[in-house]
Protein backbone atom coordinates (compact mmCIF):
# COMPACT_ATOMS: atom_id res chain seq x y z
CA UNK A 1 0.00 0.00 0.00
CA UNK A 2 2.84 2.47 0.69
CA UNK A 3 4.05 2.23 -2.76
CA UNK A 4 0.44 3.99 -3.80
CA UNK A 5 0.74 2.50 -7.40
CA UNK A 6 4.58 3.24 -8.38
CA UNK A 7 5.15 0.42 -9.86
CA UNK A 8 7.13 1.27 -12.72
CA UNK A 9 7.35 1.44 -16.14
CA UNK A 10 4.92 -0.36 -18.24
CA UNK A 11 5.96 -3.20 -20.77
CA UNK A 12 5.08 -6.20 -22.41
CA UNK A 13 3.99 -9.07 -19.74
CA UNK A 14 3.64 -12.66 -19.97
CA UNK A 15 0.51 -13.66 -17.84
CA UNK A 16 1.51 -17.08 -17.52
CA UNK A 17 4.76 -16.46 -16.48
CA UNK A 18 3.60 -14.46 -13.56
CA UNK A 19 0.95 -17.08 -12.71
CA UNK A 20 3.62 -19.73 -12.54
CA UNK A 21 6.23 -17.81 -10.43
CA UNK A 22 3.42 -16.99 -7.82
CA UNK A 23 2.68 -20.52 -7.66
CA UNK A 24 6.47 -22.03 -7.70
CA UNK A 25 7.60 -21.44 -4.30
CA UNK A 26 4.69 -23.49 -3.46
CA UNK A 27 4.19 -26.76 -5.26
CA UNK A 28 5.55 -28.46 -2.54
CA UNK A 29 3.14 -28.06 -0.18
CA UNK A 30 0.42 -28.53 -2.49
CA UNK A 31 1.37 -31.30 -3.52
CA UNK A 32 1.55 -32.83 0.16
CA UNK A 33 -1.63 -31.75 0.90
CA UNK A 34 -2.86 -32.99 -2.15
CA UNK A 35 -4.72 -29.80 -3.63
CA UNK A 36 -4.74 -29.79 -7.38
CA UNK A 37 -3.46 -26.96 -9.48
CA UNK A 38 -4.70 -25.99 -13.15
CA UNK A 39 -3.57 -22.99 -15.08
CA UNK A 40 -5.38 -21.85 -18.54
CA UNK A 41 -3.56 -19.21 -19.34
CA UNK A 42 -1.55 -19.62 -22.54
CA UNK A 43 1.83 -18.68 -23.23
CA UNK A 44 0.83 -15.88 -25.85
CA UNK A 45 -1.53 -13.53 -23.33
CA UNK A 46 0.62 -10.77 -22.64
CA UNK A 47 -0.32 -7.52 -21.57
CA UNK A 48 1.24 -3.99 -21.83
CA UNK A 49 1.85 -3.09 -17.51
CA UNK A 50 4.33 -2.59 -15.22
CA UNK A 51 5.78 -6.12 -14.27
CA UNK A 52 5.64 -5.58 -10.51
CA UNK A 53 2.39 -4.42 -10.61
CA UNK A 54 1.12 -7.65 -12.25
CA UNK A 55 3.19 -9.66 -10.25
CA UNK A 56 1.99 -8.26 -7.11
CA UNK A 57 -1.59 -8.63 -8.17
CA UNK A 58 -1.47 -12.62 -9.02
CA UNK A 59 0.37 -13.39 -6.23
CA UNK A 60 -1.26 -11.97 -3.74
CA UNK A 61 -4.49 -13.88 -5.30
CA UNK A 62 -2.52 -16.95 -5.71
CA UNK A 63 -1.37 -16.38 -1.98
CA UNK A 64 -4.62 -16.49 -0.75
CA UNK A 65 -6.35 -19.10 -2.85
CA UNK A 66 -3.16 -21.60 -1.33
CA UNK A 67 -3.68 -20.40 2.06
CA UNK A 68 -7.45 -20.89 2.19
CA UNK A 69 -7.71 -24.01 0.32
CA UNK A 70 -6.54 -27.29 2.73
CA UNK A 71 -8.06 -30.14 0.11
CA UNK A 72 -9.44 -29.61 -3.46
CA UNK A 73 -8.13 -27.65 -5.83
CA UNK A 74 -7.34 -23.42 -7.46
CA UNK A 75 -7.71 -23.02 -11.10
CA UNK A 76 -6.53 -19.72 -12.81
CA UNK A 77 -7.75 -19.17 -16.11
CA UNK A 78 -7.78 -16.19 -18.59
CA UNK A 79 -10.45 -15.46 -20.98
CA UNK A 80 -11.50 -12.41 -22.78
CA UNK A 81 -10.21 -10.33 -21.07
CA UNK A 82 -10.04 -11.30 -17.61
CA UNK A 83 -8.26 -13.75 -14.97
CA UNK A 84 -10.02 -15.77 -12.68
CA UNK A 85 -8.50 -17.28 -9.64
CA UNK A 86 -10.53 -19.43 -8.52
CA UNK A 87 -10.50 -22.20 -5.61
CA UNK A 88 -12.56 -24.89 -3.52
CA UNK A 89 -11.29 -23.30 -0.04
CA UNK A 90 -13.11 -22.46 2.90
CA UNK A 91 -15.20 -19.47 1.62
CA UNK A 92 -16.29 -16.09 2.49
CA UNK A 93 -19.43 -15.63 4.36
CA UNK A 94 -22.07 -13.16 2.55
CA UNK A 95 -21.77 -10.43 4.98
CA UNK A 96 -17.99 -10.18 4.66
CA UNK A 97 -17.28 -10.13 0.80
CA UNK A 98 -17.63 -6.37 0.58
CA UNK A 99 -15.57 -5.55 3.63
CA UNK A 100 -12.41 -7.93 2.36
CA UNK A 101 -10.87 -5.34 0.07
CA UNK A 102 -10.83 -2.93 3.32
CA UNK A 103 -7.13 -3.20 4.97
CA UNK A 104 -6.65 -4.89 8.03
CA UNK A 105 -9.89 -6.68 7.26
CA UNK A 106 -10.08 -10.71 8.39
CA UNK A 107 -13.13 -12.50 8.59
CA UNK A 108 -13.54 -14.41 11.88
CA UNK A 109 -13.30 -17.87 10.58
CA UNK A 110 -9.72 -16.54 8.50
CA UNK A 111 -8.70 -15.11 12.20
CA UNK A 112 -9.67 -18.13 13.91
CA UNK A 113 -8.19 -20.45 12.21
CA UNK A 114 -4.50 -19.72 12.81
CA UNK A 115 -3.78 -19.03 9.22
CA UNK A 116 -1.01 -15.99 9.35
CA UNK A 117 -2.05 -12.64 8.15
CA UNK A 118 -2.64 -9.03 8.50
CA UNK A 119 -5.55 -8.67 5.89
CA UNK A 120 -3.61 -6.32 3.55
CA UNK A 121 -3.52 -8.96 0.63
CA UNK A 122 -6.93 -7.95 -1.01
CA UNK A 123 -6.79 -4.39 0.00
CA UNK A 124 -3.20 -4.22 -2.44
CA UNK A 125 -4.58 -6.16 -4.80
CA UNK A 126 -7.83 -3.77 -5.26
CA UNK A 127 -5.64 -0.57 -4.79
CA UNK A 128 -3.26 -1.78 -7.97
CA UNK A 129 -5.97 -2.22 -9.70
CA UNK A 130 -7.58 0.86 -8.99
CA UNK A 131 -4.37 2.87 -10.23
CA UNK A 132 -4.81 0.65 -13.62
CA UNK A 133 -7.95 0.46 -14.60
CA UNK A 134 -8.28 -3.02 -13.74
CA UNK A 135 -11.51 -3.90 -12.36
CA UNK A 136 -11.74 -6.78 -9.44
CA UNK A 137 -14.26 -8.38 -8.96
CA UNK A 138 -15.20 -11.18 -6.10
CA UNK A 139 -17.60 -14.43 -5.59
CA UNK A 140 -17.65 -16.35 -2.47
CA UNK A 141 -19.19 -18.68 -1.31
CA UNK A 142 -18.90 -20.11 2.22
CA UNK A 143 -17.41 -23.98 2.61
CA UNK A 144 -17.51 -23.54 -1.38
CA UNK A 145 -14.99 -21.59 -2.56
CA UNK A 146 -13.87 -17.84 -3.70
CA UNK A 147 -13.09 -16.76 -7.56
CA UNK A 148 -11.51 -13.46 -7.68
CA UNK A 149 -11.59 -11.83 -11.08
CA UNK A 150 -9.44 -9.04 -12.79
CA UNK A 151 -9.98 -7.66 -16.10
CA UNK A 152 -7.93 -6.45 -18.06
CA UNK A 153 -9.79 -4.12 -19.64
CA UNK A 154 -7.29 -1.54 -21.98
CA UNK A 155 -7.88 -2.64 -24.93
CA UNK A 156 -3.85 -0.76 -24.82
CA UNK A 157 -2.88 -3.28 -22.15
CA UNK A 158 -4.05 -6.58 -24.01
CA UNK A 159 -1.78 -8.66 -26.34
CA UNK A 160 -3.02 -11.93 -26.79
Amino acid sequence: LARDGHYGRSERVELRGCVLDAFAPHWDELRERGVEVAIHVGPEVSILASRDAVAVVVSNLVKNAIKYTETGGITCHFLGQVLYVSDTGCGIADEDVPKVFTPFFRTRDAAESGRGGLGLGLAIVKRVCQHHGWPVRLRSRLGKGTTVQVEFASPSTLFG
